[in-house]
């Protein structure tokens, strides 16, 4: 299905639960070097069971079937491991959005990775997916306690998620708004200052370069190996944007500098008011929302297309459609059912 990752887990998962709806599913990662279930699939797939009571078979490494039956979501207080470096921000959006439409406030914590490939980082979980979720009503506030790279993990990620009193709203996000401001961020752990330094002035000035300045700041975290993350935001109203990118053996500060601004750069020259990996993330919040929404994207992805298709299985009555070729500028649409 899709882009066949994952993102069809994970998406199946949350819709599961938030709609008391069991699956099955077949082949899972068929496609990929080493199919099947991998720590941080299985980590969600707990995760998701923890939270509603549900009952699951096939929940072991390298498994291609899983069966998941949800019971009534419990808020509480929840921790979950991710073994490796697996993404904890991947779990935290599994369970979050459940939790929000709970009947009351839970807080989770997760270790595992917070900086890894592949994954939004805890950064952009917190200051996007969160502000993003926030614009239609859901309220979760996460935190980095404790930094985990690639490859040993060992990261924290605490959320505290708030009951929402009211329905979840739609969003009308197709016009980008005035650009607020540009929010840079390091994160640093058993790292020379040296090394924070000079990413940050390689940094400043491709920024400057395109007429932007950014307010700063920047953390150091205990964590089990050495790393850095650059985070750059930008805000417009109510959604914000963010690019990150990670430090490896023998990668320049310029080379950092450069993923993390030249992708901001490409945003802006879009036109788009909501970035590609923003815009799969809020396909689920968009559907459980009366009303239609609608958001303009810098580009329709494979894990766009995918979540769409896996909403429209669990929640038949929202009307999802996608204009724009894959790679390219796109729109998306949301006629929401409301939840129930």
């Amino acid at each position: 299905m899709g882009e066949g990752g994952g993102q069809v887990l994970r998406a199946a998962l949350s819709l599961a639960v938030i709609t008391g709806r069991a699956f099955r599913m077949e082949r899972i990662r068929a496609g990929r070097s080493r199919p099947g279930l991998a720590a941080q699939h299985l980590a969600c797939v707990r995760a998701a069971a923890e939270i509603s009571g549900g009952r699951v078979s096939g929940d072991r490494a390298g498994s291609q079937e899983l069966s998941f039956r949800p019971g009534k979501v419990r808020p509480g207080d929840f921790r979950f491991r991710v073994r490796t470096a697996g993404s904890a921000a991947l779990v935290a959006q599994t369970v979050a959005l459940p939790l929000a439409l709970a009947e009351g406030d839970s807080s989770v914590s997760i270790a595992g990775g917070t900086h890894v490939a592949w994954s939004p980082s805890a950064g952009y979980l917190a200051g996007v997916w969160c502000r993003a979720i926030g614009a239609v009503g859901l309220h979760v506030v996460a935190r980095t306690e404790r930094a985990g790279y690639y490859p040993r993990g060992g990261g924290e990620l605490s959320l505290a998620v708030r009951h929402s009193l009211h329905p979840v709203m739609p969003l009308d996000a197709v016009v980008r708004g005035a650009l607020r401001g540009v929010r840079a961020a390091l994160t640093v752990s058993r790292l020379p200052e040296k090394t924070a330094r000079a990413c940050r002035d390689s940094a400043d000035a491709l920024l400057k370069e395109s007429g932007l300045f950014a307010d700063w700041s920047s953390e150091r975290l205990p964590a089990s190996s050495p790393g850095i993350a650059l985070e750059i935001f930008a805000d417009f109203g109510v959604i914000s944007v963010g690019f990150a990118a990670l430090g490896e053996r023998g990668k320049p500060a310029g080379r950092l500098a450069e993923g993390a601004a030249g992708a901001l750069n490409s945003f802006l020259g879009s036109g788009a008011a909501v970035d590609m990996h923003l815009a799969d993330q809020l396909v689920v919040p968009l559907a459980l929302a009366p009303g239609i929404s609608r958001i303009s994207t810098e580009r329709v992805t494979g894990h766009l297309l995918t979540v769409a298709e896996v909403t429209r299985l669990f929640l038949p009555e929202a009307e999802i459609s996608i204009e724009g070729a894959r790679g390219e500028p796109g729109i998306v649409q949301v006629r929401g059912r409301g939840a129930r």
